[in-house]
């Protein structure tokens, strides 16, 4: 399995990794050109037996990664994680079934890692992290700089 690196990320502190989520959703619907397909796969949810049982049925099942991108033949997936939080043994044997079958693999900490993943990958990425991180940082010093009233 590929890892694409571990730098910080700075969203807010409620749900740092469902924040990071819907930010690399956004990006990736910008950054990747078109034809492409990109989903995400909500697991995170708790679950009574009964609907693990039954989602378990349907084909889900425990380690499937977060985001997938399916670009020029190649699919791409994605596992999100905050911190120095760690791929579980679900994931990583999913990452290691998904490589055997053509797969390209990546575990990911910020937005950075995701252009490094695709670019990795041959995709053509429209749309550079580093820009919109550098927008972000504007916006923040803006918003620093005006007076509380």
């Amino acid at each position: 399995m590929c890892t694409a690196g571990r730098s910080g990320c700075s969203l807010t502190m409620n749900h740092p990794e469902h924040d990071l989520q819907k930010t690399i959703h956004r990006y990736l619907k910008l950054a990747v050109p078109q034809p492409c397909c990109i989903w995400a796969v909500d697991h995170a949810r708790k679950a009574t037996m009964l609907q693990r049982v039954r989602l378990k049925e349907r084909g889900a099942y425990a380690g499937i990664h977060d985001h997938f991108i399916l670009y020029d033949g190649q699919l791409i997936t994605l596992e999100i994680k905050i911190g120095n939080n760690d791929t579980t043994l679900g994931q990583d044997i999913f990452a290691e079934n998904a490589s055997m079958a053509g797969a390209r693999c990546f575990v990911v900490y910020s937005l950075e890692d995701v252009e490094q993943a695709l670019r990795k990958c041959g995709v053509p990425v429209l749309a550079t992290a580093q820009a919109r991180s550098e927008k972000l940082a504007e916006i923040r010093s803006r918003k620093a700089k005006r007076p509380r009233r």
